[in-house]
């Protein structure tokens, strides 16, 4: 499973759905390549928040790495010193 990599909305999917068919952890696990800790993760975190915040957290992240939100430009002066 090595390095660790954010859940895509296809993993957010299945881990959804076969949870609500009734898969344990460990199968889940196996079946999106992920650990059961990580799935266990992910499952908690849409029942705190009423099932939406994994797609807002989704939907947040996917925008700011499209559109660069969050960094600043780079001067490409150097700064000047007096």
């Amino acid at each position: 499973m090595g390095a660790y990599h954010h859940l895509s909305r296809d993993d957010r999917d299945q881990i959804a759905g076969m949870r609500a068919a009734g898969l344990r952890l460990s199968e889940i696990g196996r079946a999106v390549g992920k650990s059961k800790s990580t799935v266990s993760r992910e499952l908690r975190r849409k029942a705190l928040d009423g099932g939406g915040r994994g797609w807002i957290v989704h939907g947040a992240a996917a925008t700011a790495s499209d559109t660069g939100a969050g960094r600043q430009a780079r001067s490409l002066c150097a700064p000047a010193f007096v």
